[in-house]
């Protein structure tokens, strides 16, 4: 599904190219991978989604084929123990399921608190079931009738989780610490973003069509309320699409995502944006990297800067790459995203880990052959 691939909401009648054929351009050119590196292989599978909450607390989960001609998935979740990737055992509906599943969103607070929203059935016909680990156990599995993109779980009695029905509807939901309950939302939220319950983040399509292709929610622990975008420098073909947002502090957040053409083939190189709140306003940031895709994959790194996941064209020469982006006081850098020897890895999850400079990171590697059943993820991370 090119939503979970891409980890963004595509607007109808737009097409965004996994492959193109012009290569990307850049402010400087691609480096080695400094800093990152592969850190754990995952099964065959879509890529999954990461949530940290510290240095040895951190959550990833998705469903994998279970055999392999895959008519049969198994979720699977694991835990960074602060020495290894622990695997949780699943509620057995979930283990060689003939449902189509696949996670978008992974939520945590600790090691006793994290939320796992698993997709079931199709793009067109979806809901999600809730799983929610208490540290021993999985609760009772609840069902939202929605296909949820992002969640965030600021307090163990607080989460929130957004998305849209199968009817292409904006839903958002919350839970008190008891139960969740539909709340009346504005946008289809793609990505979310907390730093306590008085203060989420939220970005996704707008429920009509209006003069913003997207709108980014503040929320202040009472209200929710839209937070006015800054010039996207748009002509009259072009379109915006929201991929990612973070948040170090409540006078440092970060977006991202994509400005494409509306005019089908007849299309200029993709253009990525990253937009810089201050605790005010929202500004834009020029990315130079004209020809790239933003991925989704977004997380500040507690020095005032921040990371993106990229992909860029497919080219005579090789297939579609991944790159990493990190900016910082006006300053660019490129990365190649690191994959097992011989493979090429696009980065769609990021999770910044609290209270260090460091990143967790989910790539999903190309497969090494065109008749290859499945991606195989990995797991990165950026620092110690």
């Amino acid at each position: 599904m090119l939503r979970s691939i891409l980890r963004v909401a595509v607007p109808l009648g737009v097409a965004v190219p996994l492959a193109l054929t012009a290569a990307a351009a850049g402010a400087s050119p691609a480096a080695s991978t400094p800093g990152w590196r592969v850190t754990a292989k995952l099964p065959a599978g879509p890529t999954p989604g990461v949530a940290a909450t510290g240095a040895d607390d951190a959550w990833t989960a998705g469903a994998y084929c279970a055999k392999a001609a895959c008519d049969t998935k198994t979720l699977q979740v694991r835990r960074w123990t602060g020495k290894k990737w622990e695997l949780i055992a699943v509620p057995k509906a979930y283990v060689n399921s003939a449902t189509e599943l696949s996670v978008d969103a992974v939520a945590a607070r600790s090691a006793s608190s994290a939320w796992v929203m698993n997709q079931v059935g199709t793009e067109e016909s979806s809901s999600t079931a809730v799983l929610h680990w208490t540290g021993k156990k999985w609760n009772p599995v609840i069902t939202l009738s929605a296909q949820i993109f992002a969640a965030v779980a600021p307090s163990p009695t607080d989460a929130w989780a957004f998305g849209a029905t199968p009817a292409v509807t904006p839903y958002a939901a919350h839970y008190n610490g008891s139960k969740w309950s539909r709340v009346s939302f504005p946008i289809s939220g793609v990505s979310a973003a907390s730093l306590s319950p008085a203060y989420i983040w939220v970005i996704g399509d707008p429920v009509s069509a209006s003069s913003a292709p997207f709108a980014i929610m503040l929320f202040n622990g009472k209200t929710w309320r839209s937070t006015p975008l800054p010039g996207l420098g748009l002509t009259a073909t072009d379109t915006a699409i929201a991929t990612g947002i973070t948040a170090a502090n409540p006078k440092n957040g970060w977006a991202d995502g994509m400005i494409v053409s509306t005019q089908g083939e007849a299309k200029p190189p993709l253009k990525p944006f990253l937009l810089h709140w201050n605790g005010t306003k929202w500004s834009m940031v020029k990315v130079p990297y004209t020809g790239l895709q933003a991925t989704g994959a977004i997380a500040n790194d507690n020095q005032g800067g921040v990371w993106m996941g990229a992909t860029a064209p497919a080219t005579a020469s090789g297939g579609v790459r991944g790159y990493i982006l990190h900016y910082r006081d006006g300053k660019w850098t490129k990365v190649i995203a690191p994959a097992q020897s011989g493979l090429l890895a696009q980065p769609y999850a990021m999770a910044w880990i609290r209270g260090t400079k460091s990143v967790w990171g989910i790539a999903g590697q190309l497969p090494s052959a065109p008749t290859a059943l499945e991606y195989r993820s990995v797991v990165l991370k950026y620092g110690p």
